[in-house]
């Protein structure tokens, strides 16, 4: 039988305990049974981990590692892939081909709370919650909130001295009026929250180890890791006033009722966090937010206002799909004067706005013959963060948000912002 114990502990700082029980591999048309523990290991590149120790050997002709099992966890089938073994197969460590694994309950099952718990999450105040460190989010009889826990300032100072996972807040997750809540709207309640606080974030940030219960007894769990390791990326949240968010989340989550916005903001916050991370490149983030940029503005030109037809978007050069946009939102086309280094280079490769400056840039990358490429390559950094700037407001701007928000163009402290 799998264990009994209703709240997962931590057995040491990299790993954390999930449970056990029974467990039953097919290899070779034979069925093998053992045991299993079950762990969230934070190492460099967290994962779910399922230690296998089977009654006998299973002998290793015709196996190979990464090869999926069918393998039953308590009876129940899941798809895992095996990453090391020993004795002939007698032990094996088995994880998820893919995450979240429903490890109890399903779509049907009914509950009144999630608890969760998040790693590496912004450390915001200001918040609107029982205390400055906590955030309260609302959208019709959904109410989420997340605290930070008790040990936050520890937590976030092993972070900045080189931790890799440390678990900063926790998520607890209702209905306003005490009715349950189903297995399979859970999901996408956590699913809808895990590309806001990504957003929020500016890189990947989800909801770990989900659980719902009913009357204090747990009757649905889901497992998952962390998706990324701790950085410390650029964003536009607020952290000194974190409350402003209230009225972006209710819109944000409205537009999840729409499956094809539903499709557009799996997309783009996908895209978002990708470009947001130079540590891939800087090329890589002015192309990928560039990309993100123009799958928006078609949207919003053709698809939402129908102020150009398909044909007459396509036809458009780059550069004027980017302006399309921006003029939708009452953006200034122009190069902020915080950019130096493309304000100096603008006369010499002939620039004459911002969407000329950076999907000329963009081009340069990916194509081989290119004037001024001195002047491009010295740019790139400001291309990077002005095209990341047009994303971040564009994407707020969709959502009707008026508050404060971080400029990174002009930001010069922790905490400083401008009104949108």
């Amino acid at each position: 039988m799998m264990s009994s114990e209703n709240n997962p502990v931590s057995d040491s700082q990299s790993k954390i305990s999930i449970g056990s029980g029974h467990c039953m591999l097919e290899f070779q048309d034979i069925e093998h049974s053992g045991n299993y523990q079950c762990r969230l290991n934070l190492g460099l590149k967290a994962s779910i981990e399922f230690i296998f120790e089977a009654n006998t050997s299973i002998g290793m002709d015709g196996f190979s590692l990464y090869d999926p099992l069918a393998t039953y966890i308590d009876g129940i089938k899941q798809e895992l892939l095996t990453i090391k073994h020993v004795n002939f197969f007698q032990a094996a460590t088995l994880v998820p081909v893919k995450t979240p694994l429903q490890y109890v309950g399903d779509d049907d099952t009914k509950m009144r709370v999630i608890k969760a718990r998040l790693f590496n999450f912004v450390d915001f105040w200001g918040g609107n919650g029982p205390t400055s460190y906590d955030l309260v989010l609302v959208w019709q009889n959904l109410k989420i909130v997340i605290s930070a826990t008790k040990n936050r300032k520890e937590a976030f100072d092993r972070l900045k001295a080189g931790a890799v996972y440390e678990e900063t807040h926790l998520v607890e997750i209702t209905y306003e009026d005490n009715s349950e809540i189903l297995g399979i709207d859970a999901t996408r309640i956590i699913q809808t929250l895990n590309r806001f606080l990504t957003f929020v974030k500016g890189s990947w940030c989800q909801l770990v180890l989900p659980e719902g219960f009913n009357d204090n007894e747990r009757v649905w769990f889901q497992l998952n890791a962390p998706r990324e390791a701790h950085r410390n990326p650029s964003s536009w949240f607020p952290i000194h006033s974190a409350k402003e968010v209230q009225t972006l989340f209710e819109s944000f989550y409205s537009s999840h009722s729409k499956p094809d916005l539903i499709e557009l903001w799996q997309t783009l916050i996908y895209w978002y966090q990708n470009a947001n991370n130079n540590e891939r490149g800087l090329d890589a983030g002015i192309i990928i937010a560039q990309t993100a940029m123009e799958r928006l503005s078609y949207f919003v030109i053709v698809q939402e206002s129908g102020m150009l037809s398909e044909k007459g978007f396509k036809d458009l050069r780059a550069s004027d799909k980017f302006r399309l946009l921006l003029s939708h939102y009452k953006i200034d086309l122009n190069v902020p004067a915080s950019l130096k280094i493309i304000t100096t280079n603008m006369t010499k490769c002939r620039w004459t706005d911002g969407p000329h400056t950076v999907t000329d840039i963009r081009n340069a990358l990916v194509h081989p013959k290119v004037q001024n490429r001195d002047a491009i390559h010295d740019s790139m950094y400001d291309a990077w963060r002005l095209t990341m700037w047009y994303l971040e407001v564009c994407f707020l701007k969709f959502f009707d948000y008026k508050g404060s928000y971080t400029n990174r163009l002009t930001a010069q402290w922790l905490g400083e912002t401008d009104e949108l």
